[in-house]
Parts: C-alpha cells; structure tokens; sequence
C-alpha cells in the first residue's frame, strides 16, 4: 500500500543519512556513561570489519571504548587493520586468544577488558548510526536506573545502504521467549551482564540470547530505543542472511535451558517461523469455564457443538448466557453435565451477559467465547493455559481467523485510527509479516472479546465487564487496559486457533424505538476519559510499529493524551481546527478549549497537522488527535465525532465536517473568514449547499455577518477575547525610534507589501527617526519572497520571522505602533491584543477592528486602497509623541469593553447553548 511504501522508504532514507559520516558532529557530546563496545572478532572480511570501526569512530557520543578480541584468525592482515586502528584512538582496545574458543569465549574476553558503566553488543561485519551511542547515553541519563537497552535496527547490504527495517515493541518478555528479538542494538549494565555470568559457549552463536533471557530472569528497568541505531550485514554467511544454520539447536537450547530455570514444565520447540517454550499438557487439570453471552439460538448451538466436537481439553464448563426465550429453545437440541444456562432477560448489553456468566461459573479460569466463534485447534484450552499459568499474565487470546482463513485477531492495539485496530488484519493465516509476529506468542496491548482466557480471580478482583460505560464497543478495551492497569500482561497466543465469523453476537439497538434518531455512543469518548495515557499509545505496536506494517488506516494519526484521567460530568466537545500553527484561528481554537475546560466540560481538539500550538493545549492538560484524515469528510471522523454532544468547527476550512455531522450532533461552525466565503461559494464545490444548510454558524465580526449575510446566511457573533497580558508586558521605555509592528502571516491579504510602501513614502528625514518591523510565517512563499526582494534594502524595514509565545508578545510590547495593513482581515488577534496592552494601534478599514475604534480616539483608520494616507498618518505619528499616547487608555477601554476573556467566555457558553436553526 502508497502510505506503508512511502514511510518505508522515507525511513531508509533517513537512515542512510545516519549511517554516514558527520564531520562537524564527531564527539562532539562528551558527558554520560562510559560505554564499552565489545566486539569479538574471527577471520572477519577485512573491508566490512574497517567499515564496522569506522561507524564507531564517527560517533557523535565521545565517552566509548571499542574492545577488540581476536579469537585466533591468524590472519596477518586482519590484525594489521585492527593495530592500525589502535595507533590511531586510544579509545580502542585489542587483545589476541591463543586458541580458537568460540564467540562467547571471545566475547567474555572483551567484557574483561571492558572498563565502562555499560556494554554494548556490536558484531564484526555490521555498522552503527552515527548517533547511536549518543541516543543510548541520552536515555540512560534520562533514567540512570536502566540496565538494558535495546533499539531497533535494519538490514545492510554491501553498499551500507538500509534495507529491511526492524522495528520493535516495547518489552515484551513473552516475545523473547519466542524470538531473539531485543537483538541489535543491545546495551546491558556492565555489572548486571557479570553477575550473571557472562556469555556461555554451550550456546555459541545463541549467546546474546542466551544472556539475554537469563538477564530478563533479574527483574531488569528495561527502554526499548523506539530508533534504528544498528545495521546488521547482509551478506554470505551472516546470521542475517540466514547463513548460520547452527544457530537453531542453540536458540532453542537457550529456551529449554530458561524453562528449565523457571520451572516450567515442558519443551522448547523449534518452530519454522518462531521458538515455542511448550508447556507440558498432562500438569493441566484446572476447570475452565467458557461463557457464551447470545441471544441467538443458532449460534449457540453451532458454537457449543463445535466445542464439544473438537476440544481435546476434558476439564472445562460452558455456561450459555441468554434469555428464557432462547434457553428453552437450546435446550431441545444441547444438554448435558458441562452445559449450564445462566438467564438474562434484561435489555442486550454485552458486558453485562459476560458478568452474568462468570458470576455462576466454577472455573479456576474463565473463557469468554462468542457465540460466532469455532474452534480449530484442538488443543486450544491448553494453548491457552500455557500462557495463564505463566508469572505476570493476566489475559490471553488466539489466533481468529476469518472463514477464509485470513487472520481476523493477531493482536490488538490502541493508539491507531477509531482509538483501536487488529494487528495484521486480513493478512493470510500463516503470514511472516513484520518478523513473523503474527506466528510468535508476545504481549499486546489489547485481547479479543471474541475469545479471551483471565483468571476468574483477577477477573472478580477487577469488578468484571464495565456494563455502564462499556456494554458494546470497545467493552474488551476496557477489561484490557483494566488488567494492564493493574500490572498484568496480556497474551496473544498463535498456537490456538478459532474461527470468528465476526459481528453476530452483538446486539443491536432493541431499546431504540422505531424511526427514532440515531443514538450516541460514548465508549471513544469514554476511554479517552478513563485511559487518557493508555489509549494513545500502544507499547507492544508503537508507531514505528504501525507505520510500516498496519494496513487498515495508513494515513498518518496520532494521539497526544491528556495527562490526568477526566472525572466530571461536564458535557463532551470536539473542537476541530484547520491548523496549529501559532496564527489567529488556532489561537483562539486553543482559548475556546482551555475556557471549556475551565468550566468543567470535558474537550478533545482534532487537527490534520501538528504544529507549535499543540504544546499549550498539551499545557492545559487537553487531548489532542492529529488526523490527517480530519477534514476530509473520511467515515471514521464521522463516527467518532458525531457522539460528542457539541463539535466545534473551527474556520470555513472544515466545511465537510460541518456536512458530516450538523444532522446528527449539535455543531457550532465558527467563521473567521470574510473574503474566502466568497472564494469558496465561487470555487468549491459543495461549500455553498453546506454553508446554506448548517444550523448554526458563528461570526467572528461584523465583517464576517455582513459577508455572510450576503449570501443569504443568518449567524450569531461571537468576538473574540484574550487574557490580560498587560501585567505581563508592560509598555517599554521609549527610545528615540518610533518601532511600528506589523505581525501576522505573509499572504497578500495580510497587506504586508502596503505597510512596506507606505513606510517607504514617508519623508527620508521623518523615516529616518522609525523602523518597520515584520513578524511573521511564511505563509505564501512567492508573496514573502516578493516583498523580501523589494523591500530588504530600504533603510529602517526589518524581517524578524514568526515569534511564537511568549516572544511574540516581548515583540508586541516593544513596539510604539502596531500597524494591521490588511486588505482582508475580520477580527485579527493582534488588534485585540495591541488594544490590550493600551498600544498605538492603526488599522486599515478592511480589518474588522476598524469597526469597535473610533478614529483618533481609540486608534486610527485608514482607506485600504489609499496607500498615501497611511504614509501621511504614519508620518504625523512618529513626529507626534502626544498624538500616539492620546489612544492609549481609550484603547484599553475598547479592549476592557469588549475582548476580554471573560467577555468571549460569557459569550462561548451562550452560543453554545441550543438555538434555533438560522437564529440571529
């Protein structure tokens, strides 16, 4: 798919930038923890062993030792290179064995002469980032508590170029067990890899991984890198390329040799696509209870029978959660010891039918089957018991699959598109996707609710399902991250095997009558309350996870979380802005959340492009989702904000929203524009008819209410307002230049090339006593460049680029003038903010300002297209003193009056309060 190819190989590209050398950043950081790199080497290709010192020598992070071990190559030219290489960096280490003793014997040779905090694993024909050792040491001061990191890593061909990328999940210790997949590049605390014995030769070209699980046996503070730090070498012969064969005995012997440890029971199994630590089958003799919540008596009888035909497992239960009605259907066609029937005649809700079942079931374990699910493998009860019985679990699934085979569950995650998704969906049933982890047993983020195994124990200590917040969707999100929450680990198991037909078993809107309105569902709404930290991110997929391997939404999306959990019982709104950038509208999309907030509603902001202005809305400890998809009028935008009970569409720009969703949820489109409604009414199609049919818009100004009017649109103002800065910046001593600000984006609606040529008009000898000084982004590159070009040269004009909070505002009150030359421009905040701060404000009568000033009492007014009375009133200004100082507390009044954040605050919840549809 075009979105996974482009980021996987937009990645490659990154990183073959970063495994070149950068001369200006060799050693330039110098503080951190010493860390050693032990390198063994045997008979290595010289050109790739050159290449491999090299990387490290080209480090950013200078604080390293490189430990060289020859393990008996007697090759001349081998060591020629290495002596060499230490003449040239005391930093590198060399020591020779006498005999050939195999890479642990080499490599424990190293460790000896290893004199760092830490080590890092790094193989003779493969090359670092030249960052590497600096990330490492970042995160290790950054928690000093760490004792073993790993990163993610890439393959390497002959050409050093980045190939395969591996990336990982977090820490996973279910998928060690299954694979060697910490790898490259791995860094332990040099004490804790001695305590544990070092590397043992009984499992030679095994004997990272070997260390590795005796390591995890410690209780070890894990990171994982979530950063390709490491290039493993394809070539003949290199593990990488598949080329050491013997390898396997010993991968599987390091298994059984930690089951062996651990006291597990069983035998590790060399799998073609992973390991499996077996457990032994005879040591199980728990009573499991499968509970089958349906309605449907079909269902339930296919599901029970295809349990009763095909489970090898003899101790289990089933309990049928259903109505009377039903019951007594089932009970013609299936009866028996196991089953039992547990009655629920109540309204369907899911979670609600799962805690009927499990507050009767007897089992040490409970199952929670639906009633679409059929089982494959025989063996699944075990499969599962394999996992629950283990340290540290607290819920297992398997594999689903669809009736065509392909995989419906292989793990689920949080932090994608509609809050969740399955990993490796629709991918064949014995798919190597990504590594094989769709064939290897490993932590997840999320069960199924289509069959999921916890201890009945922990399920009770738990309280159950969530049947109020969560009685359909995203009810197994719930118990998930409940289970995660309290410190256990969930499981996906692909050594069980069921088929989910999918969907059948929910319920749908009984309670609903007949051609009623459509109901809202607050389960998003609800995790994003309840998980704030644990929705956004998925641990076990991360997003360099996601990125190039999850196919079911592959625009970028991404959830910035509030930090603390939302207890209130405010009302729920969505506001939706264009951008983040530090202009106008964002601006006030951040006010408008930060005054909801305050008032106790609770406010997720949605965007299509991060930008500066997400970091004071993350400030105020508000959500925000950067969706690409966000104003693309895309189904899943649709189904997540229509449950909101208000959706603030924030500018023209999100007019497909506003289509979306007016019928449904209560919006409120906020117009900030004048002159584009009349652009898009001409060049958009479909605006006019959104424009013509939204129930309740919002003006900014006059200017906009008059333009829309125009149009045959009735609206309600809602001015803007700011906090008090004035405490904040006062005004500045003078100085004997008169400074005139423009600020604002350059576009030619913002009329920076007018303020430029008027300046430029003004008589030399008056000029020479201002300076006009431009703020801004680049907005419209060619426009920028323009009045650049024109105007750079002309003495006393200055371009200073965009400022954001608070220099923004340092700039502001350093200016004696704030000049708003806009041909087009309804409310523009640094008016209002130029009124706050009791400034000198002159605006053209194109700018909605114009309309709350009065000329030469509170500020001045000028013709737009009259560019020779702005040079003649800019020149009148910067000779007289008094005359600009004459505005200054009648501009504060007219802030005081009408854009203060309580005024704007007052006027938010008014607007928001239900109006008639066109209301005035």
């Amino acid at each position: 798919p075009a979105g996974l190819l482009e980021r996987y190989r937009a990645g490659q590209r990154d990183l073959a930038h970063r495994f070149r050398l950068d001369h200006d950043r060799v050693g330039a950081v110098t503080h951190g923890p010493k860390i050693s790199i032990l390198l063994p080497i045997y008979r290595s290709p010289v050109v790739y062993l050159e290449r491999a010192i090299l990387s490290v020598l080209a480090q950013t992070y200078a604080n390293w030792e490189l430990c060289i071990v020859d393990d008996c190559s007697r090759e001349t030219a081998l060591t020629d290179v290495v002596m060499r290489f230490c003449a040239a960096d005391p930093r590198i280490t060399f020591a020779g064995a006498r005999r050939n003793g195999g890479i642990a014997a080499a490599t424990n040779r190293a460790l000896d002469l290893a004199t760092g905090d830490y080590v890092a694993l790094f193989d003779h024909d493969d090359m670092l980032t030249v960052d590497a050792l600096e990330i490492v040491a970042r995160r290790i001061a950054a928690a000093p508590d760490t004792d073993w990191l790993y990163s993610d890593e890439c393959k390497i061909g002959v050409d050093d170029q980045p190939d395969e990328l591996l990336t990982k999940p977090d820490w996973s210790p279910s998928l060690l067990m299954s694979v060697m997949y910490t790898g490259h590049l791995s860094v332990y605390r040099s004490s804790l890899v001695r305590s544990v014995g070092g590397f043992r030769s009984a499992y030679d070209f095994s004997q990272d991984y070997d260390l590795a699980l005796r390591i995890s046996e410690t209780a070890p503070v894990v990171h994982h890198i979530r950063d390709v730090l490491y290039g493993w070498r394809m070539i003949e012969g290199s593990a990488a390329s598949g080329g050491k064969p013997e390898a396997r005995r010993t991968n599987i012997g390091a298994v059984q040799a930690a089951m062996d440890r651990r006291g597990w029971h069983g035998r590790a199994v060399a799998l073609p696509a992973s390991n499996r630590a077996q457990a032994d089958y005879a040591a199980f003799d728990q009573l499991v209870s499968i509970i089958i919540p349906s309605d449907d008596a079909g269902h339930i009888v296919r599901a029970v029978m295809s349990i009763v035909a095909w489970t090898g497992y003899d101790r289990y239960e089933i309990v049928i959660v259903t109505n009377s009605r039903t019951a007594a259907q089932c009970r013609d066609w299936i009866d028996g010891p196991r089953i039992r029937f547990a009655l629920f005649d109540a309204p369907y809700n899911f979670s609600a039918k799962c805690n009927a079942g499990a507050a009767v079931a007897q089992g040490e374990y409970v199952v929670f089957h639906n009633d679409d699910v059929l089982v494959v493998s025989h063996d699944w009860i075990e499969a599962l018991l394999e996992q629950l019985v283990r340290p540290g679990v607290g819920g297992v699934s398997p594999k689903l699959l669809y009736e065509n085979g392909r995989i419906q569950y292989a793990g689920m995650a949080v932090g994608l598109r509609r809050l969740t998704g399955t990993t490796f969906h629709a991918f064949p049933r014995h798919s190597s996707t990504h590594f094989n982890l769709a064939q290897s047993t490993r932590d997840v983020g999320l069960m199924c609710g289509a069959c999921c195994a916890m201890p009945t124990r922990l399920f009770r200590e738990l309280g159950g399902w969530d049947a109020p917040n969560v009685g359909i969707a995203h009810s197994d999100v719930d118990l998930s991250l409940r289970i995660r929450e309290a410190g256990y680990r969930l499981v996906y198991t692909p050594h069980a095997e069921l088929i989910h037909i999918g969907h059948a078993s929910i319920g749908g809107d009984a309670d609903l009558p007949a051609g009623s309105r459509w109901k809202k569902s607050k389960a998003d709404i609800f995790l994003l309350k309840r998980f704030p930290t644990l929705i956004a991110d998925d641990p076990y997929f991360p997003p360099m996870m996601s990125g190039i391997s999850y196919v079911d939404s592959q625009e970028p999306y991404l959830i910035h979380p509030a930090r603390a959990r939302y207890t209130g019982t405010g009302p729920d709104i969505l506001i939706v802005s264009h951008d983040l950038t530090n202009s106008g509208a964002p601006r006030v999309a951040a006010d408008m959340a930060i005054a909801l907030k305050q008032s106790g509603a609770f406010v997720v902001v949605t965007c299509p492009t991060d930008g500066p202005m997400r970091a004071r809305l993350t400030e105020a400890d508000i959500p925000v989702i950067i969706d690409s998809l966000a104003l693309t009028g895309h189904a899943s935008v649709h189904d997540f904000a229509r449950n909101f009970d208000t959706v603030i569409v924030n500018t023209v720009i999100g007019w497909r929203v506003v289509q979306q969703l007016d019928a449904e949820t209560e919006v409120r489109w906020y117009i900030h524009e004048s002159g584009l409604i009349d652009e898009m009414v001409r060049d958009t199609q479909g605006f006019g008819a959104a424009l013509a049919s939204a129930r309740n818009i919002l003006a900014v100004s006059t200017r906009t209410a008059a333009v829309l009017r125009r149009h045959g649109v009735a609206s309600r103002l809602l001015e803007t307002g700011i906090a008090d800065p004035k405490p904040l910046y006062p005004i500045p001593a003078q100085t004997d230049r008169v400074r005139i600000g423009v600020f604002g984006s350059f576009e030619p609606r913002k009329g920076q090339d007018i303020a430029a040529q008027a300046f430029a008009m003004i008589p030399p000898r008056i000029r020479a006593g201002a300076a006009l000084n431009f703020y801004g982004r680049d907005h419209d590159p060619d426009f920028q460049d323009k009045v650049r070009h024109t105007w750079q040269h002309q003495e006393g004009i200055h371009f200073h680029g965009e400022k954001g909070h608070p220099d923004y505002w340092h700039c502001l009150a350093d200016m004696d003038i704030v000049l708003v030359p806009s041909r087009d421009d309804p409310l523009p905040l640094v008016a209002s903010d130029a009124l706050a701060l009791g400034k000198t404000i002159v605006c053209s009568d194109c700018t909605g300002t114009s309309d709350y000033i009065e000329h030469e009492v509170s500020g001045f007014v000028y013709p737009t297209a009259r560019i020779a009375d702005l040079a003649a009133l800019l020149t009148r200004l910067i000779e007289d003193r008094a005359l600009r100082e004459s505005v200054h507390a009648p501009a504060r009044a007219v802030y005081e009056a009408m854009f203060t954040m309580e005024a704007f605050t007052a006027r938010l919840s008014d607007r928001l309060a239900a109006a008639p549809v066109g209301a005035a």
